[in-house]
C-alpha cells in the first residue's frame, strides 16, 4: 500500500484523531513500523497525549511515542532517533529541530547560544578543539541523521502550509525524504493562495503537475475570473477550472468544512447583553477621551489603537471594580 493523502479540514473536525486512526491501521496491518510526525513545537505535547490515549485502547500498548524539541537533551537526540528507526514507533519532532538534525539549517549556534557541534554530538569542546573537530563531527552526524530521518515508513506533516515556500530549510529537508507514504494536514486549501495548494500537492504527489502547468491550467484562469470587472466568459472559465481542479485531486484530497456539522448541532443562538458602565469606568473613559482629544493631530493614525485601549481599560476596570454597583 502506498499512501498519498492531503487532509484539508477546518479546525475542530478531527484531523488529529483521523491521523491517529490511520497510524493505528498502518501499523496494525504491518505496512510499516516507523512513523514520523513533523509539527509546530507548540502542539508536540498534544500529539503525544492523543497517541498515548488512543493507541493502548486499540491494543498497541508496545508502540513507543518519542517526542523531540528544544527541551530534549543534546546527548539524547541521536540515541532517540536511532532507537526509533531501529525498533519502530512514532517520532514527533518540531520543524526547526528536524531541519537542524538533517543539516538543512545554516546557523552554527542554537537559540540558546549553544555551539552546533556541542548541540549535535552532545559533547563539549574548548574553542580550539571545537574549531578542529567541528566540520567532520557535524558532517558525520548529519549523514547518520539523514539515513534515519529521510526514510521512515510514513511521514505526516501537520500544518502543511509550512512548506508553501520551497526555499525554506524545512521544505528543502522534506523534499529530500525518500518515503512514498506521505500525509499533510491543514485547513481548507482553496481559501489560501493557489500556489500554496500546489506546493502541498507537489510534495504528496511529486511531478503530478509541473509548476508552469499548474499556473497555466488553474492559477491564471481562476485568478483572472475573480476580478470584479470580469466578463461572463472569464467567470465561466474560472468555475470550470475550479471544478476540474477539485475533481482531479478528489482521490487523494479530503476537503471538509464546518458545514458538515450543521445537521448534528443545535441551532446557533446569539445573545447581546448590555451593561451600564460603573462610575469608575465612566471616569476612566472620560480621562482617556480627553487625553486623545488633546493630541488631535495624531488621532487619524491612532483611531483603531485608541478604540482597543478604551475597550481594554473598561474591561479591566469592570473586573477590578466588580463589587461596585452600576
Amino acid at each position: 500500500m502506498v499512501t498519498k493523502l492531503l487532509i484539508f479540514e477546518a479546525m475542530g473536525l478531527g484531523k488529529t484523531f483521523i491521523t491517529v486512526t490511520f497510524v493505528y491501521m498502518f501499523m496494525q496491518q504491518n505496512y510499516g513500523k516507523s512513523i514520523l510526525i513533523a509539527c509546530p513545537k507548540v502542539v508536540i505535547r498534544n500529539w503525544r497525549n492523543e497517541f498515548n490515549k488512543w493507541l493502548p485502547m486499540c491494543g498497541l500498548n508496545r508502540v513507543t511515542c518519542y517526542c523531540m524539541d528544544d527541551s530534549t537533551k543534546s546527548k539524547d537526540r541521536e540515541w532517540t532517533v536511532k532507537k526509533w528507526k531501529n525498533d519502530g514507533g512514532i517520532l514527533i519532532i518540531s520543524y526547526e529541530l528536524y531541519s537542524i538534525l538533517v543539516g538543512m539549517r545554516g546557523s552554527t549556534t542554537t537559540e540558546k547560544g549553544e555551539s552546533a557541534i556541542d548541540m549535535l554530538t552532545g559533547q563539549s569542546y574548548t574553542p580550539v578543539a571545537r574549531k578542529k573537530s567541528k566540520k567532520p563531527k557535524v558532517d558525520e552526524f548529519h549523514e547518520r541523521m539523514r539515513d534515519w530521518l529521510f526514510s521512515p515508513d510514513l511521514v505526516v506533516i501537520d500544518e502543511g502550509t509550512k512548506i508553501k515556500n520551497a526555499d525554506t530549510n524545512f521544505s528543502k529537508a522534506l523534499n529530500s525524504i525518500q518515503t512514498r507514504n506521505r500525509m499533510i494536514l491543514t485547513g481548507t486549501p482553496l481559501q489560501n493562495h493557489l500556489m500554496e495548494y500546489y506546493s502541498m500537492v507537489n510534495w504528496v504527489r511529486p511531478d503530478y503537475w509541473t509548476k508552469d502547468e499548474f499556473k497555466r491550467l488553474f492559477v491564471t484562469p481562476i485568478r483572472d475570473g475573480m476580478k470584479a470587472d470580469d466578463d461572463p466568459f472569464a467567470v465561466n472559465v474560472m468555475k470550470q477550472r475550479s471544478y476540474v481542479l477539485v475533481e482531479e485531486l478528489k482521490n487523494f484530497v479530503d476537503r471538509k468544512d464546518q458545514s458538515i456539522l450543521v445537521r448534528d448541532l443545535p441551532q446557533k443562538k446569539e445573545y447581546v447583553v448590555y451593561f451600564k458602565l460603573t462610575k469608575f469606568q465612566k471616569r476612566i473613559y472620560k480621562l482617556f477621551l480627553n487625553a486623545v482629544v488633546s493630541q488631535e493631530s495624531q488621532i487619524t493614525n491612532h483611531v483603531d489603537h485608541c478604540q482597543v485601549q478604551i475597550e481594554y481599560s473598561i474591561s479591566i476596570c469592570y473586573i477590578t471594580q466588580s463589587s461596585e454597583p452600576p
